[in-house]
């Protein structure tokens, strides 16, 4: 109850906050450049399992400073089965940063956990994005905080380099991703190719190779997550998750007994 109070009184304050700096902010380029989607499929091994994901999003406008977000993932890692759905709603100048409230609701077979969190994006300069994710975790799986740390590095505005850290619970996890926009097929514009690998403590390791498809405005990779499409909160974790409620026998990523 005591979170779920919390939680109401965050996103009232934030939205409070919006309604105030949006006053004086409608001479900026708007949060979101307009009604944009994304589609993409990725698979690979995840700790040795075969891992396939679906995943999904929908961006629009709220008012000139603000928008939201809501993504859908759906897949399995091994013989587990993984779906889940996300929303965002934030405040952005495309030019500078972008903050605001998140939420997740994801089911691992038959168990379920929910996360409360806010996310940032700092747009430091035309080569470089910082984004920072926090929050509680709460279900049947376990319960705690987690965090997401990622720099974006642009080496031109359709090729981005980031890595990053995780951290789920007592689960940590370094990663590296890069996508590329080849813009060499004149009827699919928004065609990108990305790839991402990680590992971390008790054994943790995973890779995943993936194509994907934004909907909307023709323009750059760099453009698209600035001006568009915050980016995705939920696939790692929920492979993360997977593993922690149905570890294999031969997993050293199983917590050893105390």
């Amino acid at each position: 109850m005591k979170k779920s109070a919390l939680a109401a009184l965050s996103v009232a304050a934030f939205m409070a906050a919006i309604a105030q700096a949006s006053a004086a902010n409608d001479a900026t380029a708007p949060a979101v450049s307009g009604l944009n989607g994304s589609a993409d499929i990725r698979g690979g091994a995840e700790h040795g399992n075969m891992t396939g994901l679906l995943s999904g999003s929908v961006s629009a406008p709220v008012t000139h400073s603000t928008g939201v977000q809501f993504d859908g993932t759906i897949g399995g890692v091994g013989g587990v089965s993984v779906e889940g759905f996300e929303a965002h709603a934030f405040y952005r100048d495309p030019a500078r940063f972008l903050l605001g409230p998140t939420f997740e609701r994801v089911w691992v077979d038959e168990s379920a956990y929910n996360r409360y969190g806010a996310e940032a994006e700092y747009y430091y300069n035309d080569k470089l994005t910082y984004t920072g994710r926090v929050g509680y975790q709460a279900g049947d799986i376990h319960d705690g905080e987690y965090t997401q740390l990622d720099v974006s590095w642009y080496l031109n505005d359709n090729l981005a380099i980031v890595p990053g850290f995780r951290n789920s619970v007592d689960h940590y996890w370094g990663r590296t991703a890069i996508e590329w926009q080849p813009q060499a097929v004149a009827q699919a514009p928004g065609l990108t190719l990305f790839a991402s690998t990680g590992a971390g403590n008790y054994g943790y390791a995973f890779g995943l190779v993936g194509i994907k498809y934004y909907f909307g405005n023709d323009k750059s990779l760099k453009q698209r997550e600035r001006e568009d499409d915050p980016g995705e909160i939920a696939p790692e974790e929920m492979m993360n998750n997977a593993t922690v409620s149905h570890p294999h026998q031969d997993y050293t990523y199983v917590r050893p007994p105390e």
